[in-house]
């Protein structure tokens, strides 16, 4: 998902991948000391740093990202359904959405249902798709009478066909279809 303030927005193309959003790097890099230590390589390569001082920034961010991942697990440690975990992750979306908003920050990207999520039961994914189906129906008037833009990125291509008449009402402004 890619929200964003009306004022900032800027196009976002629809063919990125879920691949691409993907959590899953290929290359772990640490900065240590000064130095960038590739951790995939065999041998520890060292390289000096370009950026010795960290630069001046604003106090607030204007981009947050946040990768959606654990909430089956913190319901399974509760012993608690793993859906338990997913309806209380778009809890935690909401608040997050509320905060950003509070604090001006301008865009904020959530890596929500990868490519891999998928390979999940039925049953979980399908309880996923109406908890998103939900939140759209839901919180979409809101967000948008809030001065927030709605774009939903990625591989949409097996989302059934009302799930894409939300997203579409959703990113022109209408909540419902």
């Amino acid at each position: 998902f890619f929200f964003s303030s009306r004022r900032r927005h800027t196009r976002c193309s629809r063919d990125w991948s879920s691949d691409v959003c993907s959590s899953d790097l290929n290359t772990r890099v640490t900065a240590v000391a000064g130095f960038f230590i590739d951790h995939t390589s065999s041998a520890s390569m060292s390289h000096p740093s370009s950026t010795l001082q960290i630069p001046d920034t604003a106090l607030v961010p204007n981009h947050v990202a946040v990768i959606m991942d654990g909430n089956g697990r913190w319901a399974t440690q509760r012993y608690l359904p793993r859906v338990a975990g997913h309806a209380k992750g778009v809890e935690v979306v909401r608040t997050i959405v509320k905060a950003c908003v509070a604090r001006g920050v301008g865009y904020l990207t959530l890596f929500a249902f990868s490519s891999e999520n998928w390979r999940r039961p039925a049953d979980e994914v399908s309880v996923l798709m109406r908890l998103f189906a939900g939140a759209l129906e839901r919180e979409v008037d809101k967000m948008h009478a809030a001065g927030i833009r709605l774009r939903v990125v990625g591989d949409l291509s097996r989302f059934d066909r009302r799930l894409h008449q939300l997203i579409e009402q959703a990113e022109i402004g209408r909540a419902h279809v």
